[in-house]
């Protein structure tokens, strides 16, 4: 096991020498333009008002542009990484004027921002509340899902959707163009994050080309890319030894989508501390992360358990957390309701023991905790970026990496071939798994090993 200091790259893995033939930058920049040839076709699709049957197929596509970018960036010149994050910049850009076709999440987003501007509350008015009428119009209320009831979203989101109304961004393309922004932005700060531990910067192409990624940011308009840039920022404040930067990074993921506070864990030890040190850290970043959490719901106290929205009046039961029947893997295994929760708890138990016990880096540590977490639950695939991004950071493992592109070709072929809940799980579940065993059958070949591990396995 390798020692906390241990977080450079060996010398196998340096950039090359910035006079390598620059033939291998135009290859790179071809198989950029190949990728955004593949985006475009659903979107000209879109655009033309046809239904884009053929997701998936922009789906596999960028996925092997993944692949063949993946193996060919260690081996290009210096300047591989602006061709790198230009090309996934266009890759988004050539979305957002699409119609979201994959999911309607982002109108719920506008219809709370417009809701708050004009001085009323998500969490205590649903958007079917007769007062709400006179706010209703032609394109963002007739496709918000979920109507009858408040929303799920923590209250530093939903301050985020107000000032996003505020500030003129009204309409699902201007909403896109802000998340394909931020993660943009995003994978800039995973290139700075690589560079920090002594990693390739270019390895970032895994998560700028991911098509997962790109389709769940510009397509789509999820928030998962404020939890990416939050983390990235929290693996620099790690490495640089700023706990209370780490803290205030990491509450604010955590703000975003409530899931990420269960990483805390990963960062407690900092790169040079051993566990006794890190105890003494542990309660200022742990206290920082729960408090920027905290201050949003502060001024909800009067209103109890109605402060969490739908998330506790009935998401966990429509989704089947309350039940267990959530937990996929270990149901299949034969686990029932009840002893597939307490099954779930354990190894999620025995996961943390294993991250507060380790020396590696923290982004090992905490894609080992978000990986438990999602395998044993088989999530929507936007919920894996932040995962795919951990991965890279981190070189854990770069099957993870392609776990919500597993998830996402399930996903996809449901709503593209008509497959029924009966199909569908099955699928998502097999996709999933397929991964999960690339990853434990790597260290049994040297050659999967180099290929999944990407010589992070030692």
């Amino acid at each position: 096991m390798r020692n906390a200091e241990a977080v450079a790259e060996p010398a196998s893995g340096a950039p090359p020498p910035a006079d390598q033939p620059s033939g291998s930058i135009v290859a790179l920049a071809v198989l950029a333009c190949g990728g955004l040839a593949v985006y475009a076709v659903p979107a000209a699709l879109t655009l033309s008002g046809s239904r884009p049957q053929a997701w998936w197929v922009a789906l596999l596509g960028g996925a092997a542009v993944l692949l063949a970018g993946t193996a060919l960036a260690p081996r290009t010149a210096g300047r591989a990484l602006l061709v790198v994050l230009l090309a996934g910049a266009a890759f988004r850009a050539v979305l957002v004027p699409t119609e979201p076709a994959l999911s309607d999440d982002l109108y719920r987003y506008l219809w709370d921002g417009k809701v708050q501007v004009a001085g009323f509350s998500s969490l205590e008015h649903p958007p079917a509340d007769p007062a709400l009428a006179p706010l209703r119009d032609e394109v963002i209320w007739p496709r918000i899902n979920r109507p009858n009831q408040p929303t799920i979203y923590p209250p530093l989101t939903e301050a985020l959707f107000a000032a996003a109304w505020w500030a003129g961004i009204r309409s699902p393309a201007a909403w896109k163009a802000l998340m394909a922004a931020v993660d943009a932005g995003a994978t800039v700060l995973l290139a700075a994050a690589l560079s920090a531990l002594g990693r390739d910067p270019r390895r970032v192409v895994a998560y700028a080309w991911n098509p997962v990624a790109v389709l769940f940011s510009a397509q789509t308009g999820h928030l998962e890319p404020l939890v990416v840039a939050a983390l990235a920022a929290a693996v620099i404040a790690w490495r640089r030894d700023r706990p209370g930067w780490l803290g205030l990074a990491l509450g604010a993921a955590a703000a975003v989508k409530l899931y990420p506070l269960a990483l805390v864990a990963a960062f407690l030890r900092g790169p040079h501390d051993s566990v006794r040190r890190a105890a003494g850290r542990a309660a200022g970043v742990v206290a920082l992360a729960a408090g920027v959490v905290a201050a949003g719901y502060v001024p909800l106290l009067d209103l109890g358990a109605r402060a969490l929205g739908y998330l506790a009046d009935g998401y966990l039961r429509e989704e089947s957390y309350e039940s267990g029947g959530r937990f996929v893997v270990l149901r299949t295994l034969g686990f029932d309701g009840g002893s597939a929760t307490i099954a779930a708890a354990a190894v999620l138990a025995v996961v943390a023991v294993a991250v507060l016990c380790s020396t590696r880096p923290a982004p090992v540590r905490a894609t080992w905790l978000l990986a438990a977490l999602l395998v044993l639950t088989v999530p929507y695939p936007w919920y894996a970026l932040p995962l795919v991004a951990l991965a890279v950071i981190g070189g854990a493992g770069w099957a993870w990496t392609w776990f919500p592109v597993a998830l996402a070709v399930a996903y996809v072929d449901r709503g593209a071939l008509g497959l029924s809940d009966g199909l569908w799980r099955p699928l998502r579940l097999a996709a999933a798994l397929a991964v999960v065993l690339l990853v434990l059958a790597a260290p049994w070949s040297h050659g999967a090993r180099r290929a999944v591990w990407d010589e992070a396995a030692g």
